[in-house]
């Protein structure tokens, strides 16, 4: 067993003692189709230990490691911290990009949803239009912290190089923006599901990135 993975093994089986209580060391086995009660050892130090090995033998940690953090997210930021093959620099922009993603992730949700309920709106023709207005207005004033976001992720596409992940990111968001300039709430619903669409790709690619430099 070489270095990287003996620290790496240390930091994850200190994270899982730290972080996870009995229940939640009991979910994660469950997740892992591990019995909790054949694991040998005392406590969640012990049974924390046993499933580390047991799953190391078995060639399974990137399961492991991928459910734990999950599950807590301070797992995986200080697996980040362990000595990996991945220029540091590198490693870096991707948690930060990870980190923008997410937020804009969740921003975008709150923006969403006014569109979505678009599509509940009842009553007559006249109270109809007015709903419609008004949740384009919500839509529209929900978009502005998605923006600044995405302002943030422009600075970083800027340091990168190459940028090429970020271009379809930026035609969306522009088409959203133009979608704002006119009333039409089927043209907006239809680029904003596909804005939410790439965010939701990129931040699986960004996520997956960072587990396997922890690997």
């Amino acid at each position: 067993m070489d270095d990287v993975n003996t620290e790496l093994l240390t930091v994850l089986h200190k994270g899982l003692d730290e972080h996870f209580d009995e229940e939640e060391l009991r979910t994660l086995c469950f997740y892992l189709g591990v019995r909790y009660d054949r694991l040998r050892g005392e406590g969640t130090t012990g049974k924390a230990r046993e499933l580390i090995s047991s799953m190391d033998r078995l060639r399974r940690l990137e399961e492991l490691i991928d459910k734990a953090c999950k599950m807590n997210s301070c797992i995986r930021d200080e697996l980040l911290k362990v000595h990996s093959t991945q220029p540091r620099d590198e490693l870096k922009e991707w948690k930060e990009l990870h980190n923008l993603l997410q937020d804009l992730q969740n921003s975008f949700a709150i923006c969403h949803s006014y569109i979505i309920r678009e599509k509940q709106v009842k009553g007559r023709p006249l109270e109809q239009m007015r709903r419609h207005e008004q949740l384009f207005e919500e839509a529209e004033t929900n978009w502005r912290p998605c923006r600044n976001v995405i302002n943030a992720i422009t600075e970083l596409a800027a340091r990168k190089d190459p940028s090429w992940w970020y271009d379809e990111l930026s035609r969306l968001s522009d088409a959203v923006d133009d979608s704002f300039e006119q009333p039409d709430l089927v043209r907006l619903s239809e680029r904003l599901s596909a804005f939410g669409d790439i965010v939701d790709r990129w931040l699986y690619r960004a996520d997956k990135k960072l587990r396997k430099a922890i690997q």
